[in-house]
């Protein structure tokens, strides 16, 4: 079983005597607390593919204007592996990729000719750091990678990681970020020359500004009047030369140099063609139009206004709603949201398609990348930009689509605006990013989308809500975000909606209106905690989980484990250092497995720190503070780490270290609940990876007592009916206790990896509770579905009759570890074993002394399921196994049956 596990809901088992409820609950409660807890996924990812960089082809770009200072920035880059641009500039991308070209074309200093060729990877899209990483490790070919709008939180503040991967692939990192060095400046620690401002001021020379609006100007003759457009020329030479250009009085040498950029120039050029339709082309009217464009703001303003007709400003609208989704889905989205305009405000507004996206391609880019065609906003200050001229004049219609768009966000049923996982995840970063943005001009005009979302007992539809309020930290809207979550944990109003919803949707089914508000709560802590640098968590922040720290529910103790997660990510230092974690252990000890989790979690972002605080609980687990977390709760919290941890073969906590530990407490401690805590723990380095830790496992098993042999046995056997679930190849497909299983017809079945690690066991006596344990596991599987299997298999065949109905259950149900005491004697363990063995076999006499007591108890509790395994085995013809059974039906004839 690998570490990403699947969802676990394995069925319950069917042994020859019916177990007690109590224990089968206790025994798949390992399980669901494994996945809802230590092996819970990071629901702040989600499932939105974004794991790869496209191939951009600067060749597109030989015919646009390089800035001035292009080859020096690549030569920066070439220096310092990575380059990052910030400042006022609004089009970073273009400058970017006209840096990729010059690098890519031109030679490093003192070189005459251009190294090899990289090609230049662009990543678009919002993504987690995790992902980020191991997608430049994918990358094969030493290249030139671009990130675009970069965010701090988004890389965990640490872009010399980044920087790191790169140089192990040999790459190249160019970055693009809307944000001021001030915000940077801890992520960028220590790589302040990596860092440029860009301002449009000489960013391109006045002479190749003039060229593109020459030929902007050209191009849209036949859409200006006569004579708007004038030249001077030399006759006195062979041919004739243009000496002067000017438009509407104005020489285009000083429009352009005004303008200083080429996207400046097109935006002119076009709002130009819209103003002469109506107004004469004067100086006045260059004036005006050069002041306009500008300022992005006022550019987009008079677009939006002017160059769109009012169905063209919906669509607009609308595509900024779904930016960067792929094209089928957006127009179903935009079909969902104009349907709701009909039957609510305009019967008569239209359906758009592809054609009219022609007139919006000024300020929304069609891309194509792997996955399909998207529309995508310039940059996100189009984007924003974009929003505030559609406020001022559909200010009731965008509020009025909100609902629309948190109801498309809360159906991941709706495989026709959803036709998989990725999609529904990009729909609903898009909802969550216009809901931040909206939040901005209106807290009050978002609250109900905010609770329609909040209402959900699906955590991913909660956390369009968190991530939608969290993004008000990016806005510098702090105090706005504390009121919500304040009015939201107090005020009834918020709840009485809730409560509303709830009972239209679920009836009374599920958490009440009070748990899904916190719950949502607790979420937006988790994504709100990204915001701030590492180990600088907003007090505020700090205070709201130590609040929801006492919530009981578990709807709300899961949502409360994801964001201590994240909060623990990047603060975990300011955690320790100010008592947090010791704080929410001493006054809510029942925490133990979510902080032990989480700490385990944190190990892979700071190792040292996570060990340093781990040998401080050791030692005051051996003297406790009064004001601190008590003895067994240091040594459960422990415990659930050591438990929790996916240990790798690098660092100082190996997987060897961790379970050396846990056999010690099982060794010193007697306390009922330690001891539960550790087979838990135990039970979870299993689920995680059995086979990886099964030889570390095998000398644990020795300080287990016989209660917890049995915990331990029927976790094994849940494991196996997973692993089992996951095998593939077979002929056929059982249906098995609601679950199916394949099964093989004309060969034997292929042993899952926790039975060969089993079987190993059962062949090695320096280990004896562990050949005990492994042979009542292999009888565990048998009764749970190997012998159905077989009767299936049977009924298939049609060779026999059905095998005899099981027969344990109407036998006495004496506890086995108690029978395998009494026959633990020296005649069973000594005797019979050199007996059976003294002329041949002895290599496995010492075998059989760990096996032949445990044998002796199942044969007089189980004998179907005995004989069942015993023979199986011998059929699968595997020498060393077939000679012990030959040695096992010796040994248990000198036995009268009883």
């Amino acid at each position: 079983m690998t570490s990403s596990s699947p969802e676990m809901d394995p069925p319950s088992s069917e042994p020859d005597h019916e177990p007690e409820e109590e224990e089968a609950a206790e025994s798949l409660g390992i399980y669901n607390q494994y996945n809802q807890v230590v092996n819970a996924q990071n629901i702040f990812i989600g499932d939105a593919q974004r794991g790869a960089f496209e191939t951009f082809d600067t060749e597109a770009l030989l015919d646009q204007p390089s800035p001035v200072r292009a080859g020096q920035w690549a030569d920066k880059l070439r220096q310092h592996t990575l380059l990052m641009l910030g400042g006022t500039y609004e089009e970073k991308p273009d400058v970017a990729r006209q840096i990729a070209r010059s690098l890519i074309h031109t030679p490093p200093p003192g070189e005459d000719t251009p190294q090899a060729r990289r090609p230049l990877r662009e990543w678009r899209q919002s993504t987690d750091f995790g992902s980020l990483l191991q997608a430049i490790r994918e990358e094969k070919v030493p290249a030139i990678l671009l990130l675009h709008n970069a965010e701090p939180q988004a890389l965990d503040y640490n872009v010399g990681r980044v920087r790191e991967e790169a140089l192990r692939g040999s790459h190249l990192i160019l970055m693009t970020t809307e944000r001021t060095w001030d915000t940077w400046e801890v992520a960028l620690q220590g790589l302040r020359d990596c860092w440029e401002d860009l301002h449009p001021d000489q960013l391109f020379a006045p002479q190749a500004l003039t060229t593109v609006l020459t030929g902007c100007i050209q191009n849209a003759r036949s859409r200006l009047p006569e004579g708007a457009f004038e030249q001077e020329h030399d006759s006195t030479g062979p041919e004739p030369q243009v000496i002067r250009s000017w438009i509407g009085g104005v020489e285009l040498v000083e429009i352009a140099g005004r303008l200083k950029t080429p996207r400046r120039i097109d935006a002119f050029v076009e709002q130009l063609c819209v103003w002469s339709r109506e107004q004469d082309v004067t100086a006045a009217a260059v004036e005006s139009l050069i002041g306009e464009v500008t300022s992005l703001e006022s550019q987009m303003t008079r677009w939006f206004d002017t160059r769109l007709t009012p169905d063209e400003q919906i669509l607009a609208i609308g595509l900024n709603f779904f930016d960067g989704l792929l094209d089928d889905q957006c127009f179903t989205a935009l079909e969902r949201w104009v349907a709701d305009i009909r039957a609510h405000r305009e019967p008569t507004q239209r359906t758009y398609d592809y054609v009219d996206i022609e007139n919006l391609k000024h300020y929304f880019e069609v891309r194509t990348d792997f996955a399909g065609t998207r529309f995508e906003a310039l940059t996100v200050t189009h984007w924003q930009c974009l929003f505030r001229a559609a406020w001022r004049r559909h200010r009731r219609k965008i509020v009025s689509a909100l609902p629309v768009l948190a109801r498309m966000a809360a159906q991941s049923d709706d495989l026709e605006l959803n036709g998989s996982p990725q999609q529904l995840d990009q729909l609903r970063l898009a909802v969550s990013d216009t809901l931040t943005e909206i939040g901005t001009y209106s807290v009050s005009g978002v609250q109900n989308p905010l609770l329609y979302l909040a209402s959900s007992r699906d955590s991913r539809v909660q956390l369009v809500a968190a991530r939608a309020m969290a993004g008000w930290r990016g806005q510098g809207m702090d105090a706005q975000l504390f009121d919500t979550l304040r009015r939201w944990q107090s005020d009834s109003r918020p709840r009485a909606l809730v409560t509303a919803l709830i009972h239209r949707h679920d009836g009374d089914d599920g958490p009440g209106a009070r748990e899904r508000l916190h719950a949502t709560v607790a979420l937006t802590v988790g994504v709100a905690a990204r915001y701030d640098p590492p180990n600088k968590l907003e007090p505020r922040l700090v205070e709201l989980l130590k609040q929801l720290a006492r919530e009981r529910h578990s709807f709300v103790r899961q949502r409360f484990n994801q964001a201590l997660r994240g909060v623990l990510e990047l603060h975990l230092e300011q955690c320790i250092r100010q008592g947090l974690l010791r704080y929410l252990l001493g006054q809510h000890p029942d925490l133990v497995l979510v902080i032990g989790s989480n700490i385990a979690h944190a190990y892979a972002s700071d190792r040292a720190l996570v060990m340093k605080f781990l040998d401080e609980l050791h030692a005051e687990s051996e003297s406790p503070r009064s004001d601190g977390p008590s003895r067994n709760t240091l040594l459960r919290t422990l415990a659930y780490v050591y438990g929790a941890m996916a240990y790798d073969s690098e660092g100082p906590l190996t997987a060897s270290l961790g379970l050396t530990r846990l056999q010690e407490m099982l060794r010193r401690e007697r306390d009922r609940e330690v001891r539960k805590t550790v087979v838990e723990a135990v039970s979870f380095q299993a689920l995680r990876g059995f086979q990886k830790v099964a030889p570390l496992l095998q000398r644990l098993m020795a300080e287990l007592n016989p209660s917890e042999s049995d915990r331990i046995v029927k976790m094994l056997e849940q494991l196996y009916l997973t692993q089992r679930q996951q095998l593939r190849g077979g002929d056929l497909r059982m249906t098995w206790k609601k679950r199916e299983y394949e099964v093989w017809m004309d060969f034997a079945r292929p042993l899952t990896a926790i039975e060969e690690a089993l079987r190993a066991w059962l062949m090695e006596p320096e280990f004896p509770e562990a050949q005990r344990i492994a042979l009542r596991a292999l009888i565990a599987f048998a009764n749970s579905l190997d012998r159905e299997e077989e009767r299936f298999v049977v009924r298939q065949l049609q060779h026999r009759e059905q095998e005899a109905r099981r027969d344990a259950a109407s036998e006495a149900a004496a506890p086995l570890a108690s029978a395998t005491d009494q026959l633990s004697s020296w005649y069973t363990r000594v005797f019979v074993p050199t007996l059976v063995t003294l002329f041949s076999g002895a290599e496995y006499r010492r075998i059989l002394s760990g096996l032949l007591p445990v044998c002796l108890a199942l044969n007089a509790r189980q004998p179907a399921s005995l004989a069942f395994v015993l023979e199986k085995w011998r059929l699968e013809g595997e020498p060393n196994t077939s000679a012990l059974v030959v040695y096992l039906r010796r040994a248990m004839k000198c036995y009268p049956r009883r």
